[in-house]
Order: C-alpha cells, then sequence, then structure tokens
C-alpha cells in the first residue's frame, strides 16, 4: 500500500517547506514550480554558486528573474559564492525575499546584513558542518534567519549529516534564552526519513531537493509527507518539554 499524504497544507502550519530547484527538472521549470506552489510549498530556494566558494557553478541573476516571473511564492537565495556583496542589491531588485550568505564567506558580515535590510529583504546566515555556531553569535539578533548546512555544499542529492542535529538543538536553545524570531532553517539530505529529527531539533523551515523533485510520488504529495513527519517531530518535542517543565 503506497504511504498516505493526505495531509494538506492550509497556511497554517509551523513548518515551512522550500523546495530546492537545484534538484528540478530545468526543462520543465514553469511547470514545476508551479505545482511545487499549488502543492503548498512556503517558499522556492534557489542556489547560487560561484565555482570559487564552492567546486559547483550553477544559477546566475537571470533565473532568479525567472522564478520571480512564474511564482508569487517568497523566494529564499542561497549564496555559495565568494563575494556575496556584489550580488546583494541585484537580488532584491530582481525578487529575492531572503539571501542566505556563508559566516565563512563574510569579511564584514554586518555591513551585509544592513545591505540586504537597506534594500528590503531579510537575510540568513549559512553555517557549513564544520563552523561551529558561535561563529555567528556576535551577529545572531540582527539576522533573520540561521541555516544549519546538513550537507557540504556544492551538490544535490548527498547524504545528510546526522552531526547537524546538535548544531540545530544550539541553534534553538540560542534562540530561545534569547527570545528571538529568528527563523531555523536546514539544508541537505531533507525528506521524510529526516524531516521528523531535524524538526525535533529546532528546525522550522525544511529545504529539499531531490525529496521533493525526484519523489515517485509527485511534487505535491512529496511535500505534504515531508511537512506531515516534521509536525509529527515538532509535536514530539513539545510533548517532550511540557514533560521537563
Amino acid at each position: 500500500m503506497p504511504p498516505d499524504f493526505s495531509h494538506t497544507h492550509e497556511g497554517s502550519s509551523p513548518i515551512r517547506i522550500a523546495p530546492s530547484i537545484l534538484s528540478a527538472d530545468l526543462g520543465n521549470l514553469e511547470s514545476q514550480l508551479r505545482e511545487a506552489e499549488h502543492g503548498g510549498a512556503d517558499e522556492i530556494h534557489i542556489d547560487i554558486m560561484d565555482g570559487h566558494f564552492v567546486p559547483n557553478i550553477t544559477f546566475g541573476l537571470p533565473v532568479v528573474e525567472a522564478v520571480r516571473r512564474i511564482t508569487k511564492l517568497p523566494i529564499d537565495v542561497h549564496l555559495m559564492v565568494e563575494e556575496p556583496e556584489v550580488l546583494l542589491e541585484p537580488l532584491v531588485k530582481l525578487g529575492a525575499t531572503t539571501i542566505d550568505i556563508h559566516i565563512e564567506a563574510c569579511e564584514d558580515p554586518k555591513r551585509l546584513i544592513t545591505l540586504v535590510h537597506n534594500a528590503g529583504a531579510q537575510i540568513g546566515i549559512a553555517v557549513n558542518p564544520e563552523t561551529p555556531l558561535k561563529n555567528v553569535t556576535p551577529i545572531a539578533s540582527e539576522i533573520d534567519r540561521i541555516l544549519v548546512m546538513s550537507v557540504h555544499p556544492g551538490f544535490p542529492a548527498q547524504t545528510f549529516l546526522s552531526s547537524s542535529l546538535s548544531k540545530l538543538r544550539e541553534a534553538y536553545t540560542d534562540k530561545l534564552a534569547m527570545n528571538s524570531q529568528r527563523e531555523i532553517a536546514v539544508d541537505g539530505g531533507i525528506g521524510p526519513e529526516t524531516g521528523n529529527s531535524v524538526a525535533i531539533a529546532g528546525a522550522r523551515t525544511l529545504i529539499a531537493g531531490s525529496a521533493i523533485f525526484a519523489s515517485s510520488h509527485g511534487i505535491k504529495d512529496a511535500i505534504s509527507h515531508i511537512r506531515q513527519v516534521a509536525e509529527e517531530g515538532l509535536r514530539e518535542s513539545i510533548a517532550s518539554r511540557n514533560l521537563t517543565t
């Protein structure tokens, strides 16, 4: 019997699902984006890589512009580049809602945070698996999102790194301690098998590529399934906290 994906998203879920077009069929990008939007996606995730910060080269500004024409959903742009500052204002003008920059690529993150906010977008700070979360602490109160990488960035369809769970828990603990509205996102190896554990650890935005666009059950059911297991994890986490209080 196939799995039951009957759970529907009514826009009130605390779990956000962000399909990453790195795993989409670019020849059918418009139809796949529309299917994702109608299937309950909360935002669209676009990876921009420069071949230097990571070995791969992917999308550029024209793709962001094209995606903005296709969908009304928020667009989250993840910059895996050595010089993110040159892209910030152009991305916002083209329709990026959130821009994630790597702490490893920032000489002056506060200046970039100000640039993005002044341009009218939100900013996230991405953290590679080997980078300690304490590197973000000095700017944590100024950012809108922390993006925990659960794979080494650069390529799609990688295996989830279980070591990222402790970093998610740390990010969630810090968020509570600061009484912050900062969003916690996770990217890499996310799907039905990992959605539960990352939600328990503290992630509320789950970025998924191949688990959505390459799913044999279709895009809509894949989104619903990942959200369903993540919501179950969130309920488990809340129940566990209630037992300890």
